[in-house]
């Protein structure tokens, strides 16, 4: 089944669910530039869950709600302010940033400020062809407090889903964009460009 999204078209496949077992559905994305795909069999349960939920696919058009867990950037004692210049673009990449930085002002992810914090911007290609938009955040990582988690044992992980029954994966789009800053951190991710 082919539902259309945007420029593009999301397959899904799967095994029709029987009343023992448990069903398995792969959702998967082509680029124009992919090769042709196979034909799907008709899901109309999975369709209806689709048009259910098509919010959740939609591109993002604003910031996420705050919550609890909104992220915080603890700075070492005594640190101050990053300030990096701006790197040296291309009148191509010029016109780029502007178009970006325009869009996202206008639907509110970013907005004016005159933090004494400014980290650089940088464009890097995706496989499409498009550019994300990236800032360098390097010298205000590095003056962070670094969180120590423990990096989870594979092997564990895995013991631990031999009896699952569902698996997912998940790649959030405009994925930088999906958490939340804390109130009163977001002078400190401040940016510049040419």
């Amino acid at each position: 089944m082919a539902i259309p999204y945007g420029a593009t078209t999301v397959h899904l496949q799967g095994i029709s669910p029987d009343p023992e077992g448990c069903s398995l559905f792969q959702l998967f994305q082509l680029d124009s530039d992919s090769a042709s795909s196979q034909p799907v069999p008709n899901l109309p349960l999975v369709q209806c869950v689709l048009d259910e939920f098509v919010y959740l696919f939609a591109e993002p058009s604003e910031l996420p709600p705050r919550r609890a867990c909104d992220h915080r950037i603890p700075l070492i004692p005594g640190a101050q302010p990053v300030a990096v210049r701006s790197y040296r673009y291309s009148p191509q990449l010029k016109s780029e940033i502007e178009a970006q930085v325009s869009e996202m002002l206008k639907t509110g992810i970013i907005q004016p400020s005159s933090s004494a914090f400014s980290s650089p911007v940088l464009l890097v290609r995706k496989k499409g062809g498009t550019w994300r938009f990236c800032v360098d955040y390097r010298m205000l990582n590095s003056l962070t407090v670094k969180s120590k988690f423990p990096i989870p044992v594979i092997d564990e992980l895995l013991d631990e889903l031999s009896s699952a029954r569902w698996f997912s994966s998940l790649d959030l789009r405009t994925g930088f964009n999906q958490i939340r800053l804390a109130l009163g951190e977001e002078h400190k991710t401040a940016f510049q460009t040419h």
